[in-house]
């Protein structure tokens, strides 16, 4: 059954999917934040805060998509 969506596979599109990474606005500029962590999101061992909301938001799409291709 091609194109069926199985219900609570991670798409954007799925209305019961809740996304793992927000882009936040800190006291010292924007942030990822990591809704499973519950903190700042992580790679490579650096937080990701600190940031202009275009960073943010980048970084969080990659994030995105990386956690989306993990399953």
């Amino acid at each position: 059954m091609s194109g069926a969506r199985v219900e609570g596979e991670m798409t954007a599109d799925n209305p019961s999917y809740v996304e793992r990474y927000l882009v936040r606005k800190g006291t010292r500029g924007w942030m990822v934040w990591d809704r499973q962590q519950r903190g700042p999101a992580q790679t490579g061992g650096r937080l990701e805060i600190g940031l202009t909301e275009e960073q943010a938001r980048e970084i969080k799409d990659r994030l995105t998509k990386a956690y989306i291709a993990e399953g």
